[in-house]
């Protein structure tokens, strides 16, 4: 009995892992509780949405071992400066890297940082590799849905004004620069210079003084402190979640198309 006890509580665990690994901690909780999924509205977020420049060109003259290596190494650092600068990754799609920042953990500011060391990453990485390799990465901040789907594999994901943006932003961009809007500058000038384009959006030119993470973290925390939100965000995760529990079950064999 004690074996089979702790046999089960071992598989809690390793469970809590997985959900830990995958979802933002504040919907980790609420993943346990809910069979089917729920979605979480948020008035204001950042995203960052980032893709190799003619990565699925040159993806086509390489073995596949070789492909994984490369974004394997890759998304590895990104996880790594977006698990320091305290920002949630959502996902990768293909080459493309999709992470947010929260507005009350002065998610902005944190993005742009993120793109900023994205950048340096990519050049460092493409000395000590013989490599080439360039990105864009675009920036846009609003409204947005996420949400935890499915009940045997579960997936976060996220959708709305500011994904839908942060996709175009990127797609607009140019190699190795961070397209952002007006009032991600207006946010973020303290630290970083811009350039204007025709278009009245900006591309990141560099940060005015090169800092550590824990330096740049411990500036735009005391300002958020100096300078509280006017208005909190908006967390509709309980009302929404109660619609949830009331859908039938899902049968597996049945496909669901999302989006």
């Amino acid at each position: 009995m004690r074996e089979t006890k702790n046999s089960i509580d071992e598989k809690v665990k390793q469970s809590q892992k997985i959900l830990e690994n995958i979802l933002p901690a504040n919907f980790v909780e609420q993943a346990k509780k809910s069979p089917y999924g729920f979605i979480q509205e948020h008035n204001q977020l950042c995203v960052l949405f980032s893709d190799l420049v003619s990565f699925t060109s040159f993806s086509s003259t390489i073995t596949a071992a070789k492909l994984f290596n490369i974004l394997n190494r890759h998304f590895s650092t990104f996880d790594n400066l977006a698990e320091q600068l305290k920002l949630e990754k959502v996902k990768t799609i293909g080459d493309a890297y999709f992470c947010i920042g929260f507005e009350e953990r002065q998610g902005t500011e944190r993005c742009v940082m993120m793109g900023h060391l994205m950048i340096k990453k990519i050049n460092e990485m493409n000395i000590e590799h013989n490599e080439n390799f360039r990105i864009r990465i675009g920036l846009a901040e609003g409204p947005s849905t996420l949400c935890v789907m499915g009940s045997l594999k579960i997936t976060f994901d996220g959708f709305g004004k500011s994904v839908t943006e942060a996709q175009h932003m990127e797609e607009t961009s140019e190699p190795n620069r961070v397209h952002v809007n007006q009032e991600i500058v207006d946010k973020t000038k303290a630290y970083f210079d811009f350039d204007e384009r025709e278009d009245q959006t900006y591309l990141l030119a560099n940060m005015k003084k090169e800092m550590e993470i824990s330096e740049y973290i411990s500036k735009i925390e005391k300002v958020s402190i100096e300078e509280p939100l006017t208005e909190a965000p908006v967390d509709t995760m309980e009302t929404l979640e109660i619609s949830f529990k009331q859908m039938p079950p899902m049968k597996q064999e049945t496909i669901y198309h999302y989006f």
